[in-house]
């Protein structure tokens, strides 16, 4: 699932309960999944339904505890047929959204409205490699790593704003966008998505208007590549005129 408002919200929501996330590449295929559901025990995905059939591939006898999709783009017989041949239950996001809305407003006081907050040793997430050579490696990052990271960053005066605003392109499952994301949030900042296009980066960026924007050497040649021509155009031009 590429970069969006309900990847950050399944994070955060599972971290209030106390649960682990495994995320996923969008590029790994039904092998690699497998491979992963097994060795995490994973119970739960969210995703959109563009994925379910790559997850119903990957599902197999040693994956038995791996029983729930969540899809953020709501299910249709298409969908809910492919999930019941798998023997997974398959739910939109937007009746998670309603049972606990629902939840929330008419038992305030119950333990299904309850959070369970980890504490700092507790394991948050996977992070998992691409698989390039041979099984992927999966790194355990603590709760208190990502706080310790968000620290660091803080202590390089690199600090957000109130108005400071953030787009977010790099991978999710790569820990360091995470880590982004929430130094933003701690400070009130705003945090924006990309449409999942690469080609489309410098024109989201131009909607946008980041104030804040990490990047890669990768990425800063793609904004030369657009912006540097007229640039150089715009300073011959001032220099022509100037004489």
């Amino acid at each position: 699932m590429k970069n969006c408002t309900e990847w950050i919200l399944g994070e955060h929501a599972a971290y209030a309960l106390g649960a682990t996330t495994v995320p996923f590449y969008d590029t790994l295929g039904p092998d690699t999944v497998h491979f992963i559901l097994a060795q995490t025990h994973l119970r739960s995905v969210l995703c959109t339904r563009a994925q379910l059939s790559a997850l119903v591939k990957a599902k197999g006898e040693d994956t038995p505890h791996f029983h729930n999709v969540i899809v953020i783009d709501g299910v249709t017989p298409e969908a809910a047929h492919l999930a019941q041949e798998a023997h997974l239950n398959l739910i939109s996001l937007a009746k998670v959204e309603a049972v606990g809305a629902h939840v929330i407003s008419t038992q305030p006081d119950s333990q299904d409205a309850k959070q369970s907050p980890p504490q700092g040793a507790d394991i948050a997430t996977f992070c998992y490699t691409s698989g390039t050579t041979g099984n992927p490696k999966g790194a355990l990052i603590t709760h208190k790593n990502l706080v310790t990271a968000m620290a660091g960053v803080t202590s390089t005066g690199i600090k957000a704003m109130l108005t400071d605003r953030h787009l977010s392109y790099l991978p999710l499952p790569h820990i360091f966008e995470r880590v982004v994301i929430n130094q933003m949030f701690t400070n009130g900042a705003s945090v924006a998505f990309y449409r999942g296009d690469p080609s489309f980066l410098i024109e989201d960026m131009v909607a946008c208007r980041p104030t804040l924007l990490p990047v890669a050497p990768r990425v800063l040649n793609k904004i030369y590549d657009k912006v540097g021509p007229r640039y150089h155009m715009i300073q011959t031009l001032l220099y022509e005129n100037s004489y």
